[in-house]
């Protein structure tokens, strides 16, 4: 679903130490490599990229040969995508932030609402 969301051949989402964390649409070995190497390169062309002065960066795309690579860092997780030959790149830009927030969001830590009475007992 994700895949077909960003128009995607591929997707992974790797944790801060490079474990997979989910993937679609790729081989479970490829998927382990990839994850493994995301966050360095992620963090490492990031680090680069601020002593060269153009600041903190937030999406990497790479264009190769045979396809197009985009990799983000939503807080602690890593999103690569693998975007078909044909496939829009800013669209999947813009889909994949979208997505990066959402998942932000959803795996972030969020305070517990909870319902009026509960705060109206006293406990002795």
């Amino acid at each position: 679903m994700i895949t077909a969301y960003l128009g995607a051949e591929g997707c992974l989402l790797a944790s801060q130490d490079g474990m997979v964390l989910a993937c679609a649409n790729m081989e479970a070995e490829r998927a382990a490599r990839q994850a493994a190497f995301a966050p360095q390169f992620f963090r490492r062309t990031n680090h680069f990229l601020n002593r060269l002065g153009a600041g903190q960066t937030a999406t990497l795309v790479l264009p190769t040969k045979d396809q197009t690579l985009i990799l983000m860092a939503p807080g602690s997780i890593y999103l690569l995508a693998t975007l078909a030959p044909a496939g829009s790149v800013d669209a999947a830009c813009q889909r994949s932030r979208r997505l990066c927030a959402e998942l932000a969001w959803q795996l972030g830590a969020r305070a517990v609402v909870r319902k009026r009475e509960t705060y109206d007992r006293v406990v002795p």
